[in-house]
């Protein structure tokens, strides 16, 4: 009898171990993907010197109604990172799009502006 109760509590404590940490990862990988998570939203290719401006999204917007975290990085010809910034789009809670960036390309640097619904036109300036 006392052999039985104890494989009892050893398979309910294993049990309620694997929901513990299952949880865990769970919810780790749900905190990842709303703060952290880098997603592409969409690049820009300078024909002449095929230099490249890839802009991201930074998790997701804050809710209800916050910002956007957004990254911005100039690529050279090659692929290599020449200089990034991450800003904030205040946009109503509104994930990152097309229509929140304009891309200026120059003869010595591109003129980025980002662009939200509840903000002023922010420009950076990215030298090659």
């Amino acid at each position: 009898m006392r052999k039985t109760i104890k494989i009892i509590i050893a398979s309910i404590t294993t049990l309620l171990s694997i929901i513990i940490i299952i949880s865990i990862i769970l919810i780790g990988l749900f905190i990842y993907s709303i703060n952290f998570k880098i997603s592409d939203v969409s690049k820009y290719e300078n024909e002449q010197n095929n230099y490249t401006i890839v802009f991201q999204a930074i998790g997701e917007p804050e809710w209800p109604f916050g910002v956007t975290k957004v990254k911005v990085t100039l690529l050279n010809s090659k692929g290599k990172k020449v200089e990034s910034f991450q800003a904030d789009i205040h946009n109503d809670g509104r994930t990152a799009n097309e229509r929140n960036i304009d891309i200026n390309w120059q003869d010595s640097y591109v003129e980025v502006t980002l662009k939200g619904g509840e903000q002023e036109d922010d420009i950076y300036k990215m030298n090659y």
